[in-house]
């Protein structure tokens, strides 16, 4: 194949039209010549038939005439060199001058391969049943029957010289067909092949990127303009590639510019959101042992834990607004600027009435009591109200359960009201419903919101739910409180596996202080 100029291109292909065009050109060339060959050898064994017809019956008419006074003057000897004389062609096997009355009167034979004198003898003519017999003629003189002539030609010589002829129209058949074939291939591969695979090689270098690619073999033909007209294209597309990668890059630098200080506004977003999580000295004040495992999907988020101290008594919660990233991060700036206001201007001692109070205030924000086209956001909140003096902590929670661990390590789960804040849908009558709980030392106690519980992991198409929760959680009694946050951050790692984080993750673990005022 690689004389045909397919490797020189580094080319290959399974199928190739060019050496497609190439092989039916050199059979229908192949099929031409044998026809015209063919056409040639018929003629010439029309021919040589004719030639053989032609002398038997040259012969005849000779010896009709020549023999005609010897035999009626009965000289054989006459006869007889007349015939040896004709004899001397190669194509004639026999003559046989006969009487009237049918026997033989002179006659030579050479089917033995040398000449035979005939007689009357019939058995000397059993070498003639291979001849080619041309037919007989009358022999007469003065009007008057006196014999007749026979010819008999050489069939062994006959089909020799045909057979001469069928060799000579192979050789001839394979000499012109490899003739041909061998020009018309070597001007297919230096006129066709090679320009247009050095034109297929040079288009797939520039499908490849390489739009500094050109044709160089740019013949006056067709194949040449088609060359000239893709060198004139690439010059287009590569300046016009030139000119889209300047451009990219001029935008490119702008949106890294515009990210970047989009990106500094979400982090300075983070360090405000971080400022309203609870100061970890006030958690230690009223906790003796706890931790935090706060972890946003993105760089903000709509979940936060949230603190506040009053009259000696302090509330702790959970919540987990709408959405993530910036829109979940305004929700909770939002909410906690509206906790702060119930608990400082409105009630104070009672979680449940808190709840109820916050649902309010937040459609009240969001204006979903007077517009249609108002967004429908909320919140699901955990939220516990720690009273050290009367040894006693409430809990009122809004889809979010508590896990209360005792110190036998049996587990207790309160789970919250069905009635979610804030949305559209949320009831302004709605009563949660409030939970009191007795402070025994070695009691913990766990709130997570729904991004820690419906995370689903490798091989775990659902959420960890509150069942698996349990089972962190209980595997965890032997280690102390202040060290469970990496033990649960561990296991949300391997409960994952490949799979990515999906929402917000806020998990808060605790211990009250007893027997103490704080």
């Amino acid at each position: 194949m690689a004389w045909w100029g397919c490797e020189e291109a580094g080319v290959k292909s399974k199928k190739s039209i060019v050496r497609t065009v190439v092989v039916g050109t050199l059979l229908a060339i192949f099929v031409t010549t044998a026809v015209a060959n063919l056409i040639m050898y018929l003629v010439d064994v029309g021919s040589l038939r004719k030639e053989i017809d032609v002398l038997a019956e040259n012969v005849v008419s000779r010896l009709e005439y020549g023999v005609q006074k010897p035999l009626w003057d009965f000289d054989r000897q006459q006869v007889e060199t007349l015939i040896r004389l004709e004899m001397g062609q190669r194509d004639l096997l026999a003559i046989v001058i006969r009487e009237t009355n049918g026997n033989i009167y002179a006659g030579f034979d050479r089917s033995g391969g040398r000449m035979v004198h005939y007689t009357n003898d019939a058995t000397q003519k059993g070498g003639l049943g291979s001849a080619i017999v041309t037919g007989a003629r009358e022999i007469r003189y003065q009007d008057v029957t006196i014999g007749t002539i026979e010819v008999y030609l050489s069939r062994e010589h006959h089909e020799a010289r045909t057979e001469r002829l069928l060799l000579r129209f192979l050789v001839q058949l394979l000499a012109i067909s490899a003739a041909i074939s061998f020009v018309v291939g070597f001007l297919l591969k230096r006129l066709v092949y090679q320009p247009l695979y050095g034109l297929i090689t040079v288009v797939r270098r520039f499908g490849e990127r390489d739009l500094a690619a050109r044709v160089h073999d740019l013949r006056e033909n067709e194949l040449g303009e088609l060359g000239r007209s893709f060198n004139s294209m690439a010059v287009i597309i590569q300046t016009y590639n030139q000119q889209l990668e300047q451009i990219v890059a001029e935008r490119t630098r702008e949106l890294t510019d515009k990210n970047e200080k989009i990106l500094e506004s979400i982090r300075y977003a983070m360090r405000l959101q971080e400022s309203i999580l609870p100061d970890p000295e006030m958690l230690r004040r009223f906790f003796s042992e706890h931790f935090v495992v706060w972890k946003p999907k993105d760089i903000v988020g709509g979940d936060f834990y949230w603190s506040h101290e009053t009259g000696g008594n302090h509330f702790l919660a959970v919540v987990d607004c709408t959405g993530h990233g910036v829109p979940g991060a305004l929700m909770t700036m939002t909410v906690n600027a509206l906790l702060n206001h119930i608990i400082e201007d409105i009630c104070c001692d009672d979680p449940a009435l808190i709840l109820k109070q916050l649902n309010l205030q937040l459609k009240k924000t969001l204006h979903q009591e007077h517009h249609e086209n108002s967004i429908d956001d909320g919140l699901e909140i955990g939220l516990c109200l720690v009273r050290p003096a009367a040894g006693e902590m409430l809990y009122a929670g809004a889809k979010l359960a508590l896990l209360v661990q005792s110190g036998d390590g049996a587990i207790t789960v309160i789970r919250g009201d069905r009635q979610a804040i804030g949305y559209k849908r949320s009831r302004l009558e709605y009563d949660y419903a409030m939970h009191r709980i007795a402070l025994v030392p070695g009691m913990r106690f766990y709130l997570a919101s729904d991004g820690f519980l419906d995370q689903n992991g490798t091989g775990h198409p659902f959420g960890i739910g509150l069942k698996m929760f349990q089972r962190f959680v209980e595997a965890a009694a032997p280690i102390p409180l202040d060290e469970q946050g990496p033990y649960f951050e561990e296991a949300l790692r391997a409960w994952m596996g490949t799979e990515i984080q999906r929402d917000d993750i806020t998990l808060v673990g605790f211990v009250v202080r007893t027997g103490e005022r704080v």
